[in-house]
C-alpha cells in the first residue's frame, strides 16, 4: 500500500493487487489470512491465543525497499505475461524505488499463539 502523495502510488498499488492476485492463483495466498489464524487456533481448541502484527515501511535505500524491489523483479514476466502491467509500467516502478517520494507499507506479519489446554 502506498503512502499518501506517493510518487507513482497508483502504479505500485496496481502491481500489489495483480502480485497478490498471482500468489492467490498459484497458492492460494490470501493477504487476510494472518486476521483469520486466531479463530483457525480458536477452531483447534487451543486457548490462551493471542497475537501481535508488525509492519515494515518501503523507504527509500531500506532493507524493506530493497526487498519488494527484488521480489518484484522475480516475478516480472508473470505480471506482464498474465496483462497486469506492460514491461514500460514496471521500468517505471523500478525508477521510482530510488526517489525519496516513493514510500509505502508492505503487508503487514501477523504472528499468532496459542496452547493446549491442560
Amino acid at each position: 500500500m502506498s503512502a499518501p502523495d506517493c510518487i507513482g502510488g497508483d502504479l505500485l498499488d496496481r502491481c500489489h493487487d495483480a502480485f497478490a492476485e498471482l500468489l492467490f492463483d498459484v497458492g492460494g495466498y490470501r493477504d487476510d489470512y494472518g486476521l483469520a489464524l486466531p479463530a483457525a487456533m480458536r477452531g483447534a481448541g487451543l486457548v490462551d491465543i493471542d497475537a501481535e502484527g508488525r509492519s515494515h515501511l518501503g523507504i527509500p535505500g531500506s532493507p524493506a525497499s530493497d526487498w519488494w524491489r527484488l521480489t518484484l523483479a522475480r516475478v516480472c514476466p508473470a505480471l506482464i505475461e498474465r496483462g497486469a502491467l506492460t514491461g514500460a509500467e514496471l521500468e517505471k516502478l523500478f525508477d521510482l524505488f530510488e526517489h525519496e517520494d516513493f514510500l509505502f507499507r508492505l503487508p503487514t506479519m501477523m504472528g499468532v499463539w496459542g496452547r493446549r489446554p491442560r
